[in-house]
């Protein structure tokens, strides 16, 4: 009995293990073409060279399982094969069907396929996304070739300087202008590159400090364990920490005598809050309280110390300077009490860039806004959270603000909106975002602006904070084929040979063929009366596709801004059907010289559940 049972567990074991073996998993395997064996490789057909390279596998387990004596042989399975981002595919494999991939010419890794649960706080609630609805829906996640490419546009100094380190002396015939390579003069950049990144304009709003705990934050100590200051403890300031210059915390001014084991009220001034720390730190304090300069007002924004810090905006931070610099023995502590939900948002954040642009005032700066402002992001590990040799801490997410924060997040919602409309251009999608955005903040007055005390404008928010889910569904769109931006690039003096190197060279700019800013079927309008114009008039043609009802009758709206007269012919748009296009004329004309620069004001066409907004940007020069 007990030999039977020895032989049948012999058995499940050996049952288990060979189907462990045989058991398939997905991989993402990056190959390099120019190694592969020319049996393999299929010119101009990735998925021919793989599905070789798949058949070889299968033919070697084949052989492998007829030496062991196996009845069955589960296949390897090719999935998919990429070609933009990398050279390689995905396929279903075996453990042993994988070492043996491993030893195909051309093989460079193989990485398991994830499913990866998606780590961030509050982006996708505060912009209106709910997994299993609407965007995220699982029938639009399931969606795939949607490719997020991002471009960027800023030229450093780095990206053209080189070492000379060991060439020659300039030869003496060399008169001071070289005579080929890139022209890289102030003007000719200023002129050239900047007019190009006219059409990339992804621009930032202050998140309503959804992620930020109410004035005080507490920040990580050198062991990377959150640490608050609950007792409290003196506090050093001006004399007390040394003299009157020591109020910027900068390198030198503290006197550890003073300092030492008391909190350090800093003045933000210029200098990093890191560097500030530091410094504080060096002096044996125990504490930061970092208070805004009058230029940076109230906004507050998450910065990487060394110990716990406060950050204080300029209101409340001059009490704590007057409390500080008059009582005393002065003392506080520093406490983090939690995220806080329901403040004033969105806010334009000070940071972000705002029109109008000097560039191309035909075009409102920015488009939209986005949230920006003190979003968790990955971060290298290998680099510190300040990118400074004396932090050894190591972080792979960090608090950021910027731009760069706003990017990812329209960068994202422009491919939701691909994967559910996949013949929609980049321009369309660019629309969608725009018409649909609003203007309104959670508690419905217009959107403010951190720089003033007033409600900002489309020089501020463009045509608003973007609305993911009513941008899948706009309604209209304004629409701008390539020829179109191509023929916008000849209104910016590039040569043929520049713009051949982003059109293979299949283009030409024609005599009069040019277009300006303006001239773009774009969803915004930019109305300039240069020299104060009075009963001037300017005329604007827009065409927009129906993408919502194939009966459809859209009626007018307009805001108009003070200071003009606005003409609009036709004032109703009747569809019949989807994707017809209809145009129509909009003529400005102004009154008279305006005392202040610029009005600002509104065309919509409404049909229903639709409002397609187009923001009007008024500017006298």
């Amino acid at each position: 009995m007990f030999g039977k049972n020895l032989l049948f567990l012999v058995l499940v074991v050996t049952t288990a293990s060979i189907g462990t073996a045989m058991a398939k998993s997905t991989y993402i395997i990056h190959m390099d073409k120019t190694k592969m064996a020319s049996n393999l490789f299929r010119q101009g057909d990735s998925i021919q060279t793989y599905q070789a390279v798949i058949d070889s596998i299968n033919e070697m387990s084949l052989q492998e399982d007829d030496k062991d004596q196996q009845e069955e042989t589960i296949l390897a399975e090719l999935l998919y094969a990429y070609e933009s981002a990398i050279s390689g595919f995905s396929a279903r494999l075996s453990t042993k069907q994988l070492q043996s991939l491993k030893k195909v010419d051309g093989f460079l890794s193989a990485t398991p396929d994830q499913m990866l649960q998606l780590h961030t706080t509050n982006s996708k609630q505060f912009l209106g996304l709910q997994n299993g609805k609407g965007l995220l829906s699982a029938s639009n996640s399931a969606s795939d070739d949607v490719i997020i490419g991002i471009i960027d546009t800023g030229i450093w100094p780095e990206h053209v300087s080189f070492q000379d380190t060991g060439m020659s002396a300039v030869p003496s015939r060399w008169k001071g202008v070289c005579d080929k390579g890139i022209r890289f003069s102030k003007s000719n950049c200023n002129k050239k590159l900047i007019g190009a990144r006219a059409f990339f304009k992804g621009y930032e709003a202050d998140q309503g400090k959804i992620n930020e705990a109410k004035e005080f934050r507490s920040a990580r100590d050198e062991d990377g364990h959150g640490k608050a200051l609950t007792k409290q403890v003196p506090v050093a300031y001006l004399e007390s920490a040394g003299s009157p210059a020591s109020k910027f915390c900068l390198e030198g001014t503290l006197n550890e005598t003073l300092v030492k084991g008391k909190i350090v009220v800093c003045h933000r001034g210029s200098g990093s809050a890191f560097v500030k720390s530091e410094n504080v730190k060096q002096a044996k304090g125990v504490g930061m309280i970092l208070i805004n300069s009058k230029s940076q007002g109230d906004e507050l924004s998450a910065d990487t110390v060394q110990f716990p810090t406060a950050r204080l905006g300029m209101t409340l931070g001059k009490f704590v300077r007057q409390y500080a610099s008059t009582a005393k023995k002065p003392t506080a502590s520093i406490i983090f009490k939690g995220t806080v939900f329901g403040r004033t948002a969105p806010v334009i954040a000070r940071f972000s860039s705002r029109g109008p642009c000097s560039i191309e005032p035909d075009v409102i700066k920015p488009d939209v806004t986005a949230p920006g402002v003190n979003i968790l992001a990955a971060w290298p590990p290998t680099l510190s959270p300040v990118g400074r040799i004396s932090d050894k801490r190591s972080a792979m997410f960090k608090i950021i603000s910027g731009t760069s924060m706003s990017c990812p997040h329209v960068s994202g919602l422009a491919a939701l909106l691909k994967s559910v409309h996949r013949d929609w251009s980049p321009a369309a999608i660019k629309s969608a975002l725009m018409t649909t955005a609003y203007t309104l903040n959670n508690k419905k007055s217009p959107i403010g602006d951190v720089d003033s005390s007033n409600s900002a404008g489309p020089f501020a928010y463009g045509s608003g904070h973007v609305d993911p889910e009513r941008a899948a569904d706009p309604g209209l769109i304004y629409d701008i084929t390539a020829v179109d931006y191509l023929k916008y690039i000849c209104s910016l003096n590039y040569t043929s040979a520049e713009i051949a190197l982003f059109t293979w060279g299949n283009f030409t700019c024609l005599p009069n063929a040019a277009i300006r800013g303006g001239e773009l079927n774009y969803p915004s309008f930019a109305v300039n009366f240069r020299g104060g114009v009075q009963n001037g008039s300017l005329e604007y043609k827009r065409t927009v596709t129906n993408v919502g009802s194939p009966t459809s009758s859209y009626a007018l709206q307009m805001e108009v801004p003070n200071g003009v007269s606005v003409i609009v012919k036709p004032k109703i748009l009747s569809f019949n059907k989807l994707g017809q296009k209809l145009s129509y004329k909009v003529t400005f004309v102004g009154k008279s010289k305006r005392s202040s620069d610029s009005s600002f004001g509104s065309l919509t066409w409404v049909s229903g559940k639709f409002k397609v907004r187009s923001p009007i940007a008024v500017t006298w020069q």
